[in-house]
């Protein structure tokens, strides 16, 4: 997925990341980034915060049933090491499409409020988020609605400040959400450095 970004951009991969990271620091935030590519929704806070505030709660308690609920207590209680995450993952995606028909055929579908701007995040880091252009005011406080790629995959709701035209940083989240975004940064770190590695070892071949 990133073997293209390593090798026909290390050096420009570097200075976002170097960019990046003094943005953080001068903000007194210490954290890991890694490159992504993650769905985002996004609007200030003020444009409609009752609206999502509610969706911020719903997208935690009620998106997904009791298969959710039920995985994610038992992952904190370390009872699924032993399981076949492939399997797991199918039964869990299957129930919850069998559920989200049933949704839709009572009218339950899930609306989700309107946000006024989207994109595609390029780098994450625990609790910060970064866009690849000026898209956020900085110093405003925003409303986010991103589609977290991991497993389980679905939509969580995020508040945040921006410090950077490019960058928020993460002011609420549930803490059942928090688990799995860091979950995912690591996922992320880890296919980063295998690229890296392979990259590297294409261009000594070439040499």
């Amino acid at each position: 997925m990133y073997f293209a970004r390593f090798c026909g951009g290390l050096d420009s991969y570097g200075e976002n990341v170097m960019d990046i990271k003094e943005i953080l620091q001068n903000q007194g935030i210490q954290t890991r980034i890694v490159p992504c590519e993650i769905e985002v929704a996004f609007a200030k806070a003020k444009e409609n915060l009752e609206a999502y505030r509610k969706e911020f709660v719903a997208l935690s308690q009620h998106r997904y049933g009791s298969i959710t609920q039920w995985l994610n207590k038992n992952k904190s209680k370390n009872r699924l090491e032993d399981t076949d995450e492939v399997l797991l993952e199918l039964l869990v995606e299957l129930y919850q499409k069998v559920e989200n028909i049933e949704q839709i055929l009572l009218n339950k579908s899930f609306a989700y409020v309107p946000l006024s701007g989207e994109g595609i995040a390029n780098f994450v880091g625990h609790s910060v988020l970064c866009m690849p252009e000026n898209v956020f005011e900085k110093g405003q406080e925003y409303y986010l609605r991103i589609f977290l790629n991991a497993f389980p995959k679905r939509y969580i709701g995020i508040f945040g400040k921006s410090i950077d035209e490019k960058i928020v940083v993460f002011t609420q989240i549930h803490q059942s959400d928090v688990v799995d975004f860091d979950s995912f940064v690591a996922q992320m770190e880890r296919l980063m450095i295998l690229d890296s590695k392979s990259a590297l070892n294409a261009l000594k071949g070439v040499e």
